[in-house]
Order: C-alpha cells, then sequence, then structure tokens
C-alpha cells in the first residue's frame, strides 16, 4: 500500500454543494473547476427503449445472415442472435454488470442497476431547453439526496473538467458537519468501487474553508 505524502500526490478535492460544485487539485490556490451542483433530466418513455431494442434486433438479424453466407464451417459466436451457449437469452449491454474496472482482480464489483433517461449537466448544457426536462439538486441542506444525480456530477468533474484518471489521484471530498454515517459508507463504495480511487478522505467543510 502506498504511503501519499508532500506535493507530488497531487490529490483531487471536490466539494459539492448546493448551488455550486468546485474540483480542482490539492495545492492550488483555486479550483480548477467550479459548475451548477444542479442536473437535468429527461425520461425515456419506455416506448423509445422498444424502438431501440427493435432497431438493434434488425442489426443482429442482418450479422447473423452475413456470417452464414460466408459460411459455417467455424464456430459461430452464439451471443450475435442473443442465444448463449446453452439456449439461454442474452440481456442487452446496457443491462449486463459491467466490472469496476481493468486490474481490480476479484475485488471488484458489479452494479446491475440501469439508469433511466438522460441526464445534462454543466453551465451551457440545464440552460438549453429541452421537452419534459426536469431540474434536479442531489444535495438538500448538506445531505445526499439522489445519488444518481451525484454520480453524474462526479463523472463530469473528473473526466470532462478535470479530465484525469481517477485511478491515478488520491481523492479528497467534503461534508457537513451533520452528515450520517450511512452517507460517508455510500461515499467510500461509490470512490473505491466506482472509481478506483487509490485513497479516499473526507473532511469536514468548515475546516477546508478555514
Amino acid at each position: 500500500m502506498g504511503t501519499y505524502g508532500g506535493d507530488e500526490v497531487a490529490a483531487l478535492v471536490l466539494s459539492v454543494g448546493h448551488t455550486w460544485t468546485q474540483a480542482g487539485y490539492a495545492g492550488e490556490d483555486t479550483p480548477k473547476s467550479i459548475f451548477p451542483s444542479c442536473v437535468g433530466w429527461v425520461d425515456s418513455p419506455p416506448e423509445a427503449d422498444k424502438g431501440n431494442d427493435a432497431d438493434n434486433s434488425e442489426d443482429t438479424q442482418m450479422e447473423d445472415v452475413s456470417q452464414q453466407k460466408s459460411g459455417e464451417n467455424g464456430s459461430s459466436n452464439s451471443n450475435i442472435n442473443g442465444k448463449d451457449a446453452d439456449g439461454g437469452d442474452v440481456p442487452p449491454l446496457s443491462q449486463q454488470s459491467v466490472g469496476r474496472g481493468p486490474g481490480t482482480g476479484g475485488g471488484s464489483t458489479t452494479r446491475n442497476r440501469v439508469v433511466r433517461g438522460k441526464y445534462y449537466v454543466g453551465d451551457g448544457e440545464i440552460s438549453c431547453w429541452r421537452p419534459n426536462m426536469e431540474i434536479k439538486y442531489p444535495m438538500k441542506d448538506g445531505l445526499v439526496e439522489d445519488w444518481d444525480a451525484l454520480e453524474q456530477i462526479w463523472d463530469y468533474a473528473f473526466l470532462k473538467r478535470l479530465r484525469c484518471d481517477p485511478r491515478e489521484h488520491p481523492l479528497i471530498i467534503t461534508e457537513t458537519a451533520w452528515n450520517t454515517r450511512e452517507i460517508r459508507e455510500k461515499f467510500t463504495e461509490l470512490a473505491f468501487e466506482k472509481y478506483n480511487f487509490p485513497a479516499f478522505f473526507v473532511a469536514k467543510d468548515a475546516v477546508m474553508t478555514a
């Protein structure tokens, strides 16, 4: 296990407040990025999902026919037509369990939950008018209420604003003094199991602003 200390750590600092989210690197005077903590969400109707499945099934049939024309001497991929080796149905890729990144070994976990709808994060995204779009705030009174929206903010901060690999940086986040143990445990689970941070620390926001 590595030891982190000194100026070469380059730890990430993330503070998600009710109104604004600040993200940057430890040791710098100001955050690298400041953007609103609200996210836009548009629910996807079930009819649209069925239409996408129908389109995918047509593409699958075309690919299967092309393989039959090329010859059936070799063993074909049984997952292409939606069947596994035992003849059972194979779920779509979006509903399959996906590991939490390469190199995690047996300790990696999977998430079977599929997030429905589409999220929009950032100043430009939430300012654009879209039909039936709702504005959601993941934080209320300093506590997390919507974990799906919070994950979208984390993704946007790390991948689009800071443009870094979470596996190469420790993470420091802020919390309120009245934060609960359950929320703190959920933070730890999110940092290690989804983003694979090598180290994680939760600091009080009052101490960080002092």
